[in-house]
């Protein structure tokens, strides 16, 4: 006799959930929309200087205030609940 298989799980199976999907979209279209901002802002500074340590003061500069802060969002965060967080953010 064999046994049953368990279901088999998908990591794409949350994006049936309408409301998910659309949250996961949103957040796709934002991140592509902060990478072609970071690339044309470097582009934009090469280009304008041609140094590329300008470059690299920039890209570090546009990243900072994410350093600097993750650690509090991440405090806070865990201090309220997850699912009033998410709909906040």
């Amino acid at each position: 006799m064999s046994t049953p298989r368990p279901p088999r799980l998908s990591s794409l199976r949350a994006l049936k959930h309408r409301d998910f999907a659309f949250l996961w979209s949103g957040a796709a279209l934002s991140n592509i929309g902060t990478w072609m901002e970071v690339l044309a802002l470097g582009v934009y500074v090469t280009k304008v200087t041609g140094r590329a340590e300008w470059t690299g003061g920039v890209a570090a500069l546009t990243w900072l205030p994410s350093i600097l802060l993750s650690p509090l969002g991440g405090a806070l965060g865990d201090r309220f609940d997850r699912r009033r967080a998410v709909g906040l953010g």
